[in-house]
């Protein structure tokens, strides 16, 4: 059995949604950085990383249909879908994949139906030549 940690969740884990670190939790309920850490694994919250650059606190391997709405959650699967599909095609024809530009690629994108096709097609067309050229050589 663990033993009870004694201090206001409810506050902490506002906190926590709030980006603020195991430190500054304890700071406010009164408990060190370690038994906030403690508190976060009992209840598998991941910690909070500072970035170097900017000072700032974000999460790390956080699941985002807990953060999202159904909705975002259903367009993410698509685009995380579109993006390993898209990785491997590249990798299968001996290119790098540019993430960034798949990235630009997606935001970017229309909504007609008719217009995604197209693009579809371009791309397609475009991997079957640089197979072809792979193939043969260039």
């Amino acid at each position: 059995m663990t033993r009870p940690l004694n201090f206001d969740e409810e506050i902490a884990l506002k906190l926590y949604h709030e980006l603020k670190s195991d430190r500054e939790i304890g700071a406010v309920v009164g408990k060190s950085s370690n038994t906030i850490a403690l508190w976060r694994n009992r209840r598998n919250l991941p910690s909070l990383t500072i970035d170097k650059r900017t000072g700032m606190n974000y999460q790390v391997g956080c699941n985002f249909r807990k953060v999202l709405t159904p909705q975002q959650a259903v367009e993410m699967d698509r685009f995380l879908q579109a993006l390993s599909w898209a990785a491997r095609q590249a990798i299968e024809v001996g290119v790098k994949p540019d993430i960034n530009n798949f990235i630009n690629r997606w935001s970017g994108r229309g909504r007609n139906v008719e217009e995604q096709k197209f693009k579809h097609k371009m791309v397609m067309r475009k991997i079957r030549d640089r197979k072809k050229s792979v193939i043969q050589g260039g």
